[in-house]
């Protein structure tokens, strides 16, 4: 299948995924009248990450084969996710200076962070994203096999989001179900957890790359997906005295369904106003590793040494955005971009490896 190593309009909804990343952070750092973003981002936008991840690392595995492919894409994403791991620290002082004013109980904080694997921060994508990898093979195995081309066929066409729904919450489920409080009772970190509520998006978008109609399919929004997504969203939201069970698998109905209904509202928008590929979509589209990796680090440093607290809440929420995003990109053209070691620790590029696709 020749598919394009790129897309111009999944390249810049990857990069406004990315971009999307950035508020969120900027809520947790201290603007928490906007809670209304954590709520956006619950809805559809880690599993849409996941989803175009899956779909570019589709046709790196048919070309290089699993065992490659792990091997690029890991020596790829690994060096970002320390680089990550090491902001941590300055990050959690800052938060601690930020929110304590002295670092009075950084301590506790490092253990407490270190013990559940928050400590990764926003690396827990990164993290999951190598777990993904590291099967990727198996899982085009499994897509291309004959039970399941048998299944996908003798599915109604009509039926297929129904369908995805049911099978992605079904594999949902258990993280929701496990995890408890800070690390779930089986003591793993976050992103073990992740991996398992995000792994169905990864297998879609793999899935999309091996049948094109597939894809297709996910441009258009199934009437009967976003009803039951409104049901999930009340089944959650209402007191309906549900028990701790039926609230778990609610509460993974309604990732999925409404990932299932905002994911092709974005493919649709994207593709319809912004499939085009110029020097400024490049240039966003080169930065958006840069941007991830480096980002909460910015938010702290920009509001420790600015007075964003001193703006009316929504002014100051969506000026440190819009300044960490506009550093973050300025950082990797002016800097990354000219070190070939910056770009394989922060970018993840290395310019020895074949094209990943991913």
């Amino acid at each position: 299948m020749n598919t394009p190593a790129r897309i111009a309009y999944l390249d810049t909804l990857r990069f406004a995924l990315v971009a999307l990343v950035i508020p969120l952070h900027a809520y947790y750092v201290g603007f928490t009248g906007q809670a209304w973003i954590a709520t956006l981002h619950d809805s559809f936008h880690m599993a849409a990450l996941f989803l175009i991840s899956g779909y570019f690392a589709a046709p790196a595995v048919a070309k290089m084969g699993g065992a490659q492919f792990r091997a690029t894409r890991g020596r790829a994403l690994l060096p970002p996710l320390l680089v990550i791991l090491a902001l941590s620290l300055p990050t959690l002082a800052m938060h601690q200076i930020l929110n304590e004013g002295s670092l009075a109980g950084f301590e506790a904080a490092l253990a407490r962070v270190t013990a559940t694997g928050n400590i990764l921060l926003h690396g827990w994508f990164l993290a999951v994203l190598l777990i993904y990898v590291a099967i990727a093979g198996g899982l085009s195995r499994l897509i291309l096999s004959s039970a399941v081309q048998r299944t996908a066929r003798a599915i109604p066409t009509s039926w297929q989001g129904l369908a995805l729904v049911f099978l992605a919450t079904l594999t949902a489920l258990p993280a929701e179900w496990l995890w408890e409080g800070e690390n779930g009772p089986l003591g793993l970190p976050l992103f073990a957890y992740e991996a398992i509520r995000y792994l169905w998006a990864f297998t879609l978008g793999m899935a999309c790359w091996h049948a094109p109609q597939l894809l297709e399919a996910l441009h258009r929004i199934d009437l009967r997906v976003l009803a039951l997504a409104l049901v999930a969203w009340a089944l959650t939201l209402a007191p309906l005295g549900l028990s701790a069970w039926q609230w778990e698998a609610a509460w993974a109905l309604r990732r999925v369904a409404s990932a299932l209904v905002l994911i092709p509202l974005c493919l649709m928008a994207f593709r319809r106003f912004a499939n085009f590929e110029t020097r400024a979509t490049r240039a966003l589209s080169q930065a958006g590793m840069t941007v991830f990796v480096t980002q909460w680090a910015l938010l702290y440093v920009l509001m420790l040494g600015l007075p964003f607290a001193a703006l009316p809440e929504a002014v100051g929420f969506w000026a440190i955005s819009a300044l960490a995003l506009t550093l973050g990109i300025a950082f990797h053209h002016l800097v990354v971009k000219r070190s070939g070691l910056a770009l394989e620790w922060i970018a993840g590029v290395r310019r020895a490896d074949p094209p990943s696709y991913a």
